[in-house]
């Protein structure tokens, strides 16, 4: 990728802040006449617009907009002044839209528990896309952890898992995304290791009906492979510590929906037993699948059990 994610955003004066190729993001403007998008953050006002044909820029030290989250080589996540961040993720035709994910699951549950969308876009000459939203309210469940009670603990986890509950109860007849495309689910597909392809691109799995879905997994499972003869269910598939935000001592907010999608019934209880994500940090408790056991213990009294039958290709 170039240039690599983490150039994604560049400051160019004390004020001024080039996003990609084609946004640029000014702190108290003069005449912000062009702005695409405006926000207070407290006495300062800061707006989105198009970056002209004739300007150049050129990076300088960073003061207001630090990157503070870098996943790899594909995503990357800056601070813009202190309410809002700036998302920036690898991007390949076809690949459905975080933003739009949000606006579906808001319609869902209640307007604290989806961010707010203040901007999103594709820069397609540089293979990424940009979302500015509103930062969520507190802290992440993993840096809250080691100053919760057990009842705050076990009341998140609950919520949550009721926060899958309400979702799950849209569904579809495929194996989708919002906008009927390919999921990204490395657990349940992947580019083979020898594949041209470089690692930055995401893996789109096929949109597949429950029958065809059945038999495209069956693979990653041992003996009779479970069943989705009643079709799949919306679920965010990511809900891991680091995309719960907690703050004093309650669930304020999930963040992180690009993996949101329609999946069988089962998978909302089996995928925090599979990935490495619903893991606590190595340090923050004696029992780092803690988290993993609070969650899925709610879920199962909802009746969200995982197969009996074992999934072989990867768990934690």
């Amino acid at each position: 990728m170039d240039p690599e994610i983490k150039d994604s955003v560049k400051q160019t004066s004390q004020t001024t802040w080039a996003l990609g190729s084609s946004i640029i993001c000014e702190k108290n403007a003069a005449s912000p006449i062009n702005s695409i998008q405006s926000w207070i953050d407290g006495s300062d006002r800061w707006d989105l617009r198009r970056k002209k044909s004739d300007e150049v820029h050129t990076a300088c030290d960073r003061t207001d907009v630090d990157m503070i989250h870098a996943a790899g080589t594909s995503a990357a996540v800056w601070s813009i002044g202190t309410s809002v961040i700036c998302k920036v993720k690898s991007w390949i035709e076809g690949l459905q839209s975080e933003s739009d994910t949000i606006t579906f699951a808001k319609a869902m549950l209640s307007p604290h528990m989806v961010p707010d969308v203040l901007h999103t876009w594709v820069d397609s000459a540089l293979d990424r896309s940009f979302t500015v939203e509103r930062r969520v309210i507190g802290t992440t469940l993993d840096v809250a952890w080691p100053s919760l009670s057990g009842l705050q603990k076990t009341a998140i986890a609950s919520e949550v898992a009721a926060c899958c509950h309400i979702l799950a109860q849209t569904t579809s007849r495929s194996f989708e995304t919002v906008h009927h495309r390919g999921i990204v689910e490395s657990f349940l597909g992947s580019r083979d290791f020898y594949s041209p392809e470089p690692s930055w691109k995401p893996f789109l799995l096929p949109v597949l009906p429950p029958t065809e879905f059945q038999s495209f997994t069956a693979a990653y499972f041992q003996g009779q492979y479970p069943l989705v003869d009643e079709g799949f269910v919306f679920y965010h598939a990511d809900l891991g510590p680091g995309n719960i935000m907690v703050h004093n001592g309650l669930l304020r907010g999930i963040i992180d929906w690009e993996s949101a999608g329609f999946y069988p019934r089962w998978w909302i209880s089996l995928k925090p037993k599979l990935s490495a994500g619903f893991l606590l940090s190595p340090g923050v408790a004696t029992d780092r699948k803690e988290w993993v056991k609070l969650l899925t213990g709610e879920l199962e009294m909802l009746d969200y059990k995982p197969p009996s039958t074992q999934y072989t290709r990867k768990t934690i």
